[in-house]
This record gives structure tokens, C-alpha cells and sequence, in this order.
């Protein structure tokens, strides 16, 4: 069983960090996220929503139900229960039939439109930028990049910051060309939580993770496809072995993550070439 302690929030050295303590057969493990100071106030920090998504895939593997001590929202809780954990363990009975309890709570309502996006300068991403992010009238925008997937178990702080630096360098000049604060969101989410929290395959629950610790500032949350649609399918487990990329299911999983206060949207299912053709015509991504 993995049991989500209540959420707190912390700031030093200019970053606001919200954590949680897993428990995990009595192993104690923090699992935090962390923007600048000045970002703070999108940080949802009274809700178990973030982890509980972040933790779904070792959850599947491990076969561990999640026991929550903050709520959940509620919407959140049936969504992922009817509309994504039923049907992955439908289709594939090595799934564990992950349960979730404890307290829930109501959506959170918000009246103004903020987009965000994870930066990465890929041409998925790119491609996303160009379908989603352009277009300063419909709503504030923010480009969001995570560490995450750059944190190895065998890394210390100084070799992760070393990785990540010429990936935050890179977006950051893109970002300002475009006129749109980035955000850089740090995490230990990963195999340095426990060692198999593995980014490999899970792209989309650490994004989701991620994307959730700041939902009291987004309302629109863009991930950026790698396949096209031709390539859905709810399988997550081949021969046995955990290995089939979760984004092949984002179209199921992004719906069951999206509630009145975020919703989360799959862009870019269109085959790689047109995506290409697409960003040729765009000369201000050349040079990123």
C-alpha cells in the first residue's frame, strides 16, 4: 500500500517547495516539487491530486492500492477509478486494479484562462508550441520544463544540474523570443524517491505530476504527442513486462486527469512528416 501524508509547503533560497511523505511497506520516502518563489501561488498544496497521478504507474506495477490523507477531488477520484484504472485493467489483467481512498473534495472553479505547455524544444513540442501557444488572445500563457526526466539514481545534485543546464539554456532563449515566461519546475520524482519510479515509459504521469503541483495556476495544460493516432492503444504491458510506452493511451489517461480546474489536452497525433513541413514554415523555432 502506498499512503500520500498530507501535502506541505516550504520555500528557501527562493523556491517554494510542496512535499508529501509516501509511505510505501512502512518505508518512509518525500516526494517533492518546487518552483521560484514568484510562482508560488500556483502551487496546489491542500490537495492529494498530483501525487496520487504521479504515483499511478508504480502503483499498476506493484501492485499498490493509494490511501490519501489530503482529499482528492472528487471528480478526479471517479474519473480515474471508472474511466482509466477500470479500463487499463480490462485490457490488461497484469495491471494491478489500483484502489484509491480517502477524504475528497470539490473541483476547483477558476474565471480567468491560463495555457501552459512543457518545453522541451523536440519537435513534438515544437509542433505543439506552434498548434497551441501562439495566439496571446485566449487566455495568459507559460511554458512549464521539469528537471525530471534528467535526475538518474546513481546522480548527485551537481551532475543533474550540469544535465539540465544547456536543456534550460536553450528554452529559455526560445521562450523569450516568444514573449512567454517559462517555468522551471524542480523534482525528485524518480528513482531517487524509490528506485522503481522510472521515468522510462511513464513520460505522462511525471508530466501530469508536474502539471497538477501547479493547477491553481493553469486551466489548459498541452502535452505534446510523440505518435500518431493510428497508435492508441490500452496496452501497457507486453509479454509480462511493463514496457509499452504510456503515451500510446494519453488520449484515455488525459481525459480521466482533466477536471473543471485543469484540463489536459493531447496535441500533435498527426504523423511525424507534417509536423516537420509545419515547423520549416516557422522560422523563429530554427535556431532551438
Amino acid at each position: 500500500m502506498i499512503r500520500i501524508g498530507r501535502p506541505n509547503l516550504t520555500s528557501a533560497n527562493g523556491w517554494s517547495r510542496v512535499t508529501a511523505e509516501l509511505t510505501i511497506d512502512g518505508a518512509v520516502h518525500p516526494l517533492w516539487v518546487e518552483v521560484e518563489d514568484r510562482y508560488a501561488q500556483g502551487i496546489c498544496w491542500d490537495r492529494s491530486d498530483a501525487f496520487v497521478v504521479g504515483l499511478l504507474a508504480f502503483a499498476f506495477k506493484y501492485k499498490h492500492d493509494i490511501v490519501c490523507e489530503a482529499p482528492l477531488t472528487n471528480l478526479l477520484k471517479e474519473q480515474l477509478e471508472k474511466d482509466f484504472i477500470d479500463v487499463i485493467c480490462q485490457h490488461q489483467p497484469e495491471v494491478h486494479h489500483v484502489k484509491l481512498s480517502g477524504p475528497t473534495i470539490a473541483p476547483i472553479f477558476k474565471d480567468k484562462v491560463v495555457r501552459g505547455m512543457g518545453l522541451s524544444c523536440g519537435v513534438d513540442c515544437l509542433y505543439t508550441v506552434h498548434n497551441r501557444m501562439l495566439d496571446p488572445s485566449l487566455g495568459d500563457r507559460y511554458f512549464l520544463m521539469t528537471d525530471a526526466h534528467l535526475r538518474f539514481q546513481s546522480d548527485t545534485e551537481e551532475i543533474s544540474a550540469r544535465r539540465f543546464k544547456p536543456l534550460y539554456e536553450n528554452g529559455k532563449e526560445f521562450a523569450e523570443k516568444l514573449g512567454i515566461p517559462l517555468i522551471v519546475a524542480r523534482t525528485n520524482w524518480g528513482p531517487k524517491v524509490v528506485a522503481e519510479l522510472d521515468i522510462h515509459n511513464n513520460t505522462t504521469f511525471c508530466n501530469c505530476f508536474v502539471a497538477l503541483s501547479m493547477q491553481n495556476l493553469f486551466t489548459h495544460y498541452y502535452l505534446a504527442s510523440g505518435g500518431p493516432v493510428r497508435d492508441f492503444a490500452v496496452k501497457y504491458v507486453r509479454n509480462g513486462i511493463f514496457k509499452t510506452d504510456c503515451s500510446n493511451f494519453d488520449l484515455l489517461a488525459l481525459s480521466a486527469y482533466s477536471t473543471p480546474a485543469l484540463r489536459f489536452t493531447v496535441d500533435g497525433l498527426e504523423e511525424r512528416i507534417t509536423k516537420i513541413r509545419t515547423l520549416l514554415d516557422w522560422p523563429d523555432c530554427w535556431d532551438n
